[in-house]
C-alpha cells in the first residue's frame, strides 16, 4: 500500500514549486495566496483551511481544484579573482538557472460530519530549493538541486461553543530530492559516494497541525495554528551531503492571526508566521567552521546556514456586486546570512516581499503573485585566508518570482 501511495503522490512532487518564504509557500489556496498568505483566523475555501484546521467550519461543503504556474528567475554572480588551491575558487561571471516554469496542482475537500464538526482533506506542496545551472559551477557535471515536498492533510474540526473552534490535522509528507554537479565536495564528505548524481530519491514522514479560532465579537476573529516538526526518513542516497547522514526533516511553524470583518464580503486580515529552520541541521548548520571541523554528512556537517524566518502578512478583501477582490502584501527577512553564499548557489531563497491580488466570481477564482528581484552578496568562504580574513571572491545571489493560479469549486 505504501508503494502505491508514494508512486501516486510522487507524480505531484515532480511539478511542485511555489512562491517561497525560504522554501515554504507564501500561501495555500487561491484566496489565501491572494491575501499574501494572511488568513489563519478565517478560511475562504477547502484548500485555504489547511492553514488552520479549526477554520474549516467556516466554509461550505465543497470540492476545490486548482492549478498554478510558477515562474522563478534565479542565478548567481562571482566576482574577484581565482585563488590557487587549497582555496575553492569558482569561475568568474554570471550564471542563470534554467527551467523557469513549474506547474502545480492543488486539491481540497470539505464535508460536514454533523452540525458541530467537519472533515477536511487537502493535498498541497512546497518547493523552492530548485536550480538547474547550464554550467559546471563546482567543477563537476552541471550543478543543481531539486527539492519538492507534498503534504496530505486530513483535518478534523469541532465547534466547542458559540465562539471557540478547535481542529487537528495529521499530515502525511513526501519529499523528493536530487543533486547534480557536487562531485568536488566529495573531498569534504564522510561518504563521498553519496554526495551527488544519485538521481531522485523519495522519502516519507508524518507530523500534525493544531489550530484554534475564537470569535471575540461578531466582526473580530482570532486564529492560532501550530505545525509540528515533521520527522522524515533520511535521504540515504545523499547521506554524504546532508548532515545527520542524510537527515532532512521539515521544520515546525506557528501562525497567529486576526481578521476584522466589515461586511459579508469585506475584511482585513493580519498574520504573523515563524518558520523554525534552525530545527533542521542540514538546513541550519553553517558552512564555516563546520566544514573544517566535521565532514559533510556527519551530525555537525556543514549545511545551508539558514536562519529562522518571521513573516508579517496583510490582506484586504472587498466585494462589488457578486465579485470578490483581494489584495495582499507580506514581508519576511530572507533566511540566508551573508556568510553562507557558497552552498546557497544551489538554493537562492532570498525573497522577502510578495505582492498579491486575486478575484473570485461564482465558482471560479484566480490569484497572481509578484515578488520583485532581491539579491544578497558575501564572500566565497572557501577563498578566505584564515589569518588575514581576506577573501579572494565574492558571490551574489538573486531571484525574482511570478505566479498565477486558477481554481474551481464544486
Amino acid at each position: 500500500m505504501k508503494k502505491i501511495i508514494i508512486s501516486s503522490v510522487s507524480l505531484f512532487t515532480m511539478f511542485a514549486a511555489q512562491a517561497t518564504n525560504g522554501y515554504f509557500a507564501h500561501g495555500y489556496g487561491n484566496a489565501n495566496r491572494a491575501l499574501a498568505g494572511a488568513g489563519t483566523a478565517v478560511a475562504f475555501d477547502a484548500i485555504s483551511s489547511v492553514n488552520n484546521p479549526a477554520s474549516a467550519l467556516q466554509v461550505n461543503d465543497q470540492l476545490q481544484l486548482e492549478l498554478s504556474i510558477f515562474n522563478p528567475k534565479r542565478g548567481h554572480t562571482v566576482t574577484g579573482q581565482m585563488a590557487p588551491p587549497p582555496a575553492f575558487s569558482l569561475a568568474l561571471g554570471e550564471v542563470e538557472s534554467d527551467r523557469e516554469r513549474f506547474i502545480t496542482p492543488g486539491f481540497g475537500w470539505k464535508t460536514s460530519l454533523d452540525e458541530q464538526s467537519s472533515l477536511n482533506i487537502v493535498v498541497y506542496g512546497n518547493g523552492g530549493m530548485n536550480t538547474e545551472y547550464p554550467t559546471s559551477v563546482f567543477y563537476g557535471s552541471n550543478a543543481g538541486v531539486d527539492l519538492a515536498q507534498l503534504f496530505v492533510s486530513i483535518g478534523y474540526a469541532r465547534q466547542m461553543n458559540d465562539d471557540l473552534a478547535i481542529g487537528v490535522a495529521p499530515i502525511f509528507a513526501v519529499q523528493r530530492f536530487a543533486a547534480t554537479g557536487l562531485e568536488a565536495f566529495g573531498q569534504f564528505s564522510a561518504n563521498p559516494q553519496a554526495v551527488s548524481n544519485k538521481g531522485h530519491e523519495i522519502t516519507t514522514g508524518f507530523g500534525a497541525k493544531f489550530g484554534v479560532t475564537y470569535d471575540v465579537s461578531d466582526t473580530l476573529t482570532l486564529g492560532l495554528s501550530y505545525q509540528t516538526k515533521i520527522a522524515m526518513e533520511d535521504f540515504s542516497d545523499y547521506a554524504g551531503l546532508f548532515a545527520e547522514q542524510g537527515g532532512f526533516d521539515i521544520p515546525s511553524n506557528i501562525s497567529i492571526s486576526t481578521a476584522y470583518t466589515f461586511s459579508d464580503n469585506a475584511l482585513i486580515a493580519l498574520d504573523w508566521q515563524k518558520i523554525n529552520y534552525s530545527e533542521v541541521a542540514s538546513i541550519a548548520n553553517a558552512m564555516m567552521p563546520n566544514l573544517m571541523q566535521a565532514q559533510l554528512g556527519q551530525d555537525n556537517g556543514a549545511g545551508f546556514g539558514w536562519r529562522d524566518m518571521d513573516i508579517v502578512k496583510l490582506g484586504y478583501q472587498f466585494g462589488i456586486g457578486e465579485t470578490i477582490y483581494r489584495l495582499g502584501v507580506s514581508y519576511g527577512e530572507q533566511p540566508i546570512p551573508e556568510s553562507e553564499m557558497l552552498f546557497n548557489i544551489l538554493s537562492p531563497g532570498v525573497q522577502e516581499i510578495h505582492y498579491t491580488a486575486g478575484i473570485a466570481s461564482g465558482r471560479w477564482s484566480a490569484d497572481i503573485m509578484y515578488s520583485p528581484n532581491n539579491n544578497i552578496s558575501g564572500a566565497n568562504a572557501l577563498t578566505c585566508d584564515p589569518i588575514s580574513g581576506q577573501c579572494a571572491q565574492n558571490i551574489e545571489l538573486e531571484m525574482s518570482q511570478l505566479q498565477f493560479s486558477i481554481g474551481y469549486r464544486f
